[in-house]
């Protein structure tokens, strides 16, 4: 995040056996893992007992559309950690709606896989016109496309009644770079033609 590139798992334990050396914590964001299609050879969830300051954070919002629910949870084998971060939060952590729509959610093994061939298929279509477009994109992992474009491109696409994420508040990046969601083939399509309009001003 913002990039939706993975950063290979060869590097990331690297990373970790470097933090652990140096008794230094690693928090390590994959809530957008589900997307990869690849999670078990790209998360770092079977070196946690390896990696006793790792934590890594997970998430349902993402793949299934719950972000007003807000449930995510957190994996390390540090129970000490997990113990503190107990007593230092409110007992009612997860709400009666938010564990309901857990337990759902982890039932729906097959719409997890249509919505990854579902995504993967999409993004194919908006890299094709991005690349038609000579827009500036990075190639994704996850269900958004980070791309780099006029500064002003936010402001002309509200105007045509479509919001794209301005990224020049993230670190190290600056106006004029934005993500767009990886959304229908409808949805995806309106975008592509009010970016041909914008674009061509």
């Amino acid at each position: 995040n913002p990039t939706g590139v993975l950063i290979p798992v060869q590097i990331l334990a690297s990373i970790a056996e470097c933090c652990k050396d140096n008794k230094i914590r690693l928090f390590l964001d994959e809530c957008f893992m589900d997307f990869t299609g690849r999670e078990e050879e790209n998360s770092l969830v079977e070196k946690l007992k390896e990696y006793p300051n790792l934590m890594i954070l997970k998430a349902f919002t993402k793949m299934y559309a719950m972000a007003g629910v807000r449930l995510g949870f957190g994996l390390t084998a540090d129970t000490e950690l997990i113990d503190r971060m107990y007593q230092a939060g409110p007992p009612w952590n997860v709400s009666v709606l938010a564990s309901a729509a857990g337990k759902a959610a982890l039932k729906e093994d097959d719409f997890v896989k249509e919505t990854v061939q579902y995504i993967r298929k999409e993004k194919e279509y908006l890299y094709q016109e991005l690349d038609t477009l000579r827009v500036q994109y990075w190639k994704s992992a996850a269900n958004y496309i980070l791309l780099k474009a006029d500064r002003d491109l936010k402001e002309r696409l509200i105007a045509a009644g479509i919001l794209i994420r301005d990224c020049s508040n993230y670190r190290n990046l600056s106006e004029g770079y934005f993500r767009i969601a990886v959304k229908s083939h409808a949805d995806n399509e309106k975008l592509i033609a009010a970016l041909k309009v914008v674009l061509e001003r």
